[in-house]
Parts: structure tokens; C-alpha cells; sequence
């Protein structure tokens, strides 16, 4: 019997690219969006990804909503990937973690 993998837990499956040049095309006037360094399990090349409101930001609610939706579609858009992998843990659930499909995104259009 193959092992299943944990419920209620956090297993890796990979990651996506995202080239730091997009960030002022992907951010609008009400949201900034930006990238911090955050090292994670030895993986140097890890980052996160903010996307946070100006504090100038005084729009109504439906329009913050609705401008939300745009920079996470524009920064979707931007996405390369994704680059599969399984972390040493979660080794006895490869074959199930490796079946699971991730939407697979091609180099954006310049």
C-alpha cells in the first residue's frame, strides 16, 4: 500500500519564477507590490511575494476589490512555471505529490 500523504499538512511541490523587472507593470495605484528575501530551508533563492495597499489609497471598496483582482491576474500572468520538486520529507509521498497538477505557466509576452 503507497503511503498518503498528511491532512492538515503543508507539503511542497514546487515553485514558480517571477522576474523582478514585472513588478512596476504588475502593481497598480493602489497596491504595491514587492518582493522580500526570506531564505527558507536553506534555499537561498527564496522570496516572498507582498502585495500590500497604499496607505494613499482612499478608493472605495468595490474599486480596491476590483484592482485587487487585477494585479494578482497581472502578476499570475507573469508567473514562469511551475519548476516540480519534493522536499526530503515528504520523499515516501512523491509519486501521490507528483501526480497533483499545478497550473503550468509559459513565459510571459514582452
Amino acid at each position: 500500500m503507497k503511503p498518503v500523504p498528511l491532512q492538515k499538512k503543508c507539503h511542497y511541490l514546487g515553485y514558480y519564477t517571477l522576474a523582478i523587472d514585472a513588478l512596476p507593470q504588475i502593481q497598480s495605484e493602489i497596491y504595491e507590490v514587492f518582493v522580500e528575501y526570506n531564505p527558507e530551508n536553506d534555499e537561498v533563492a527564496h522570496c516572498d511575494l507582498w502585495m500590500v495597499e497604499r496607505p494613499t489609497a482612499d478608493e472605495p471598496k468595490t474599486q480596491k476589490k476590483s484592482d485587487r483582482a487585477k494585479v494578482i491576474a497581472r502578476m499570475w500572468d507573469n508567473f514562469i512555471g511551475p519548476f516540480r520538486g519534493i522536499c526530503d520529507v515528504d520523499a515516501p509521498y512523491a509519486e501521490v505529490l507528483l501526480a497533483t497538477e499545478l497550473p503550468v505557466q509559459r513565459l510571459p509576452q514582452r
